[in-house]
């Protein structure tokens, strides 16, 4: 899965990805980060929506933490199929930038 993933998606969108064990349950985590700010995160595991049936769930992340407020979706998406996935990213990534956090001094 993560190959077709990344295949899919423009090079110049992708910062930085990474495929891991996930950090608590049994299963896989995918974090994608994207040049405009946003990054998803991708699992499957014994918890995560539809994870128990092999499929995937999807969280849209900014600066590091789940983003409830994009177009994209305002929750997790879970109960995903590979091909659901990859259209997702693409939204993600192609979003407005996200504004520089200012330094409060």
């Amino acid at each position: 899965m993560t190959d077709l993933m990344i295949r899919s998606l423009r090079e110049e969108d992708v910062a930085k990805y990474e495929v891991k064990p996930h950090p608590t349950c049994n299963g896989t985590q995918v974090i994608f980060e994207f040049t405009n700010g946003y990054g998803a995160s991708i699992v499957s595991t014994d918890f995560s929506y539809g994870g128990d049936e092999g499929k995937w769930e999807l969280a849209v992340l900014k600066d590091g933490e789940i983003c409830y407020d994009t177009p994209v979706t305002d929750d997790v998406i879970g109960y995903l199929e590979e091909c659901e996935v990859i259209p997702l990213l693409a939204q993600i990534a192609a979003l407005d930038p996200v504004e520089a956090k200012q330094i409060e001094g």
